[in-house]
């Protein structure tokens, strides 16, 4: 058999004594490094939750966005289509403009003339009138009487009922003219 060399106590002592202070280290290292990891984590939840909190608010800030943007785009076809109207009602009264600008010049017209017709008229008049004050005041019993025939008699009637219904005309058709001026002024 072989012998065995005995370790002399104190040097196992010393071991014993160097693997308990390396238990004893290497057990509180543990509680540190799990003491730091159950920070960090803390901390990252924390983090995680702060994070998931501003994503939120930007989430609602962007639906906020999203909703004022819609609001902002219906204004905005309301305004176009109030627009879109407004210009149709520009172009309309526009239209009714050259249409009421066109019946002024054709009415401008028409009175031109009425003037004229009846300028015409009063002149005719005025001859009428003027030719039966240089032939003196003969009244038609005058005229009638110096008739030497019956039938000169009835063609002088005749021609005096002429000349009556054409004064009387001329003074209508004056009066007329007149009203219709006075009636377009």
């Amino acid at each position: 058999m072989k012998s065995f060399k005995v370790i002399p106590v104190r040097f196992i002592n010393c071991i014993i004594s160097f693997c308990l202070c390396l238990a004893l280290v290497l057990s509180s290292a543990g509680d540190v490094f799990a003491e730091t990891t159950s920070e960090k984590l803390k901390q990252a939840e924390e983090e995680k939750k702060q994070s998931e909190t501003q994503l939120n608010a930007a989430q609602g800030q962007i639906n906020n966005l999203e909703n004022s943007k819609d609001y902002l785009e219906d204004n905005l076809d309301d305004l176009n289509s109030k627009m879109t109207e407004i210009s149709n009602s520009i172009a309309k009264l526009e239209e009714e403009e050259r249409q009421v600008r066109g019946k002024k010049a054709r009415t401008e017209e028409e009175l031109n003339q009425t003037v004229e017709k009846c300028e015409s008229h009063y002149a005719a008049l005025k001859a009428r009138i003027k030719t039966m004050y240089e032939r003196g005041n003969e009244s038609v019993f005058d005229i009638l009487a110096r008739s030497g025939s019956f039938s000169a008699f009835l063609n002088r009637t005749e021609y005096v009922e002429k000349v009556h219904d054409y004064d009387q005309q001329m003074l209508s058709k004056y009066r007329e003219l007149e009203a219709e001026i006075e009636k377009k002024n």
